[in-house]
């Protein structure tokens, strides 16, 4: 979905101004981005081009860019369904304009355009959760670092064929797919991730495919590298979607016991690749990042999430100070998975938009938001919830 244009119209707030990104702009932000997050310029310019200028925005005090923040749309899997997200990334503030309410003012404009634009979701990776939690962020989900030695797999040879392929999205995508729908958290990727993913950078590239050619299971993206620590492989991205795929993708990585020292990869707190290891507790956990959502349009996102194969109907009361169109009563109404949401119904459970947002994505059940006096409910709309909402840990490999 391409996010509508603001060239000719352009929102106040106070004495900022939010105005689109376009291209005689695109390189003063391009300077700005890397001055903040020590990234490359012209690779970050290139990025901004080739996602449209459309999905950026510049915040303006009189004619000095304050700040800007890159709008990602694409998709995010939660309980078996896409649902509709935009990422934020690349929030950046000039160095002598912060601590003065423009990285506030920048979020809650681009909020509310997303919310006009009826965007159920949206997703990031926090820099300072407090102030992303202010304008109804909440803690959502993780990304965990994983490392093993090779010669700790211990596994048998690749059980499949191991086929070269082209690091090509129109060839790895439909498998990821597969693997994201079944992994809450997981996204269903824009093109410029696609591009992120499989460009190089320093080091070259490598892919493999486990499987027929014409019928795959799996397949791993990853680089190499040497350091003074040592031989490294960093894998990319990586899809099982079988036991055999797990046992090959570990064999295969097996084999290159006697020129890489550590294999690294991006999963989940309780990781698919590692729990298909002879010995699970050769793979060590030595990252966990964790990343927040926002339910931006609380019918959209409630519509389009997936649900479990019951009857269900769960009164909710919500709270968004920024957003009131998503504060109130709200029922949400489930026939055998299929989700009905009308304004209005007791209350039941209380909640702010936050929470709900951990809630939704499974981070937390209902009980343990009730613990952390996070909601409010009674114990049938608590368990109620519990059943919607409840499964395994949310998470995501990739980063933006």
């Amino acid at each position: 979905m391409m996010l509508r244009s603001l060239t000719a119209e352009r929102i106040m707030a106070g004495e900022f101004e939010l105005r689109a990104l376009s291209a005689e702009t695109v390189e003063p932000f391009a300077q700005l981005v890397a001055q903040s997050f020590l990234v490359n310029q012209e690779n970050e310019q290139a990025d901004l081009a080739r996602m449209g200028y459309d999905n950026g925005r510049l915040l303006y005090r009189g004619s000095d860019i304050v700040g800007g923040v890159v709008l990602i749309p694409m998709g995010q899997w939660f309980g078996g369904r896409a649902v509709e997200m935009t990422g934020i990334a690349s929030v950046a503030i000039a160095p002598h304009q912060r601590g003065q309410g423009a990285a506030l003012t920048l979020m809650e404009r681009c909020l509310q355009e997303l919310h006009e634009q009826q965007v159920a979701l949206s997703s990031l990776f926090p820099a300072v959760q407090a102030l992303y939690g202010r304008v109804g962020y909440g803690q959502a989900g993780l990304r965990c670092g994983w490392q093993i030695r090779p010669a700790d797999i211990q596994t048998a040879k690749p059980s499949l064929p191991v086929q070269v392929l082209e690091p090509n999205s129109q060839v790895l995508a439909p498998l990821y797919g597969r693997q994201a729908r079944v992994n809450s958290g997981c996204l269903q990727r824009a093109d410029l991730l696609w591009h992120r993913l499989l460009t190089p950078s320093n080091d070259p590239l490598y892919c493999y495919g486990f499987g027929e050619a014409n019928a795959l299971s799996g397949y791993v993206v990853y680089t190499q590298s040497r350091s003074s620590r040592g031989e490294s492989l960093k894998i990319r991205d990586w899809v099982v979607l079988s036991a055999p795929a797990a046992q090959s993708l570990l064999g295969f990585l097996y084999g290159h016991r006697s020129m890489i020292d550590t294999v690294t990869w991006w999963s989940g707190p309780v990781d698919r690749l590692g729990r298909s290891l002879p010995e699970p507790k050769a793979a060590t956990l030595t990252v966990c990042k964790g990343w927040m959502s926002r339910i931006v349009h609380l019918e959209r996102a409630l519509l389009q999430r997936g649900y479990p194969t019951i009857d269900a109907e769960l009164h909710l009361r919500v709270q968004d100070e920024l957003l009131p169109a998503n504060s109130g009563l709200w029922t949400l109404q489930v026939d055998q998975g299929r989700p009905e949401i009308k304004p209005g119904g007791r209350g039941d459970l209380g909640l702010s938009i936050q929470s709900l947002a951990s809630l939704y994505t499974g981070l937390w059940s209902a009980e343990q938001l009730y613990q952390m006096n996070a909601l409010e409910g009674s114990p049938t709309a608590i368990a109620t919830a519990n059943c919607l909402f409840s499964g395994p840990t949310a998470w995501m490999g990739d980063f933006f």
